[in-house]
């Protein structure tokens, strides 16, 4: 196998449970959740076009045919596991779901739509303690670019475009034959 062929399969092959979309909105949202200590009393949810459009009605694994990225997102900030990554959604409970409906009816969590012309997932969060966190995953779902506390940036990937770039320019210039060399 080229190293091509192993960087595509390494960066786009992976387990999820559910729809990709939807679980990666509840994948940064549990990472951002995680740096707080606080209870949660804001949260702020940004996706790209295609994310909004893509996870909009689809349903979410282990709640009983919930729909769509805004529970997901919820569902992350109760879950609390970035660890879990794609798989985040089998952490999901009744009582879990129960509680992230609850976030959703009082309001705590808002989904918007970002303009960008890549995979975009941006969540803020604010809790009663004062604390701050953002995590912004890019370009594909599990791709961390940036994470921060409090004002302090514990991770900030530049030039992510430029690297993201490069990788699809190889993928459209490959040949079959080149791929299995």
């Amino acid at each position: 196998m080229t190293t091509l062929l192993k960087q595509v399969l390494k960066k786009q092959v992976y387990p999820a449970m559910g729809c990709t979309e939807p679980v990666s909105t509840a994948l940064c949202a549990a990472k951002a959740a995680s740096l707080v200590k606080g209870k949660i009393i804001k949260a702020n949810i940004f996706v790209d076009n295609a994310t909004y459009k893509n996870g909009l009605a689809v349903r979410l694994p282990n709640t009983k045919k919930e729909r769509g990225n805004l529970l997901a997102a919820a569902l992350g900030l109760i879950i609390k596991k970035p660890e879990l990554d794609m798989e985040i959604l089998k952490a999901a409970t009744p009582a879990k779901v129960k509680e992230a409906k609850k976030l959703l009816t009082n309001d705590i969590v808002q989904l918007k739509v970002k303009n960008k012309k890549t995979f975009y997932i941006e969540t803020q969060v604010l809790t009663d303690k004062k604390e701050k966190a953002t995590a912004i995953i890019c370009t594909h779902h599990t791709n961390f670019v940036y994470l921060s506390l409090n004002g302090k940036i514990l991770k900030n990937e530049k030039n992510i475009k430029k690297e993201t770039n490069s990788f699809n320019d190889l993928l459209k210039n490959a040949t079959l034959v080149s791929l299995v060399k």
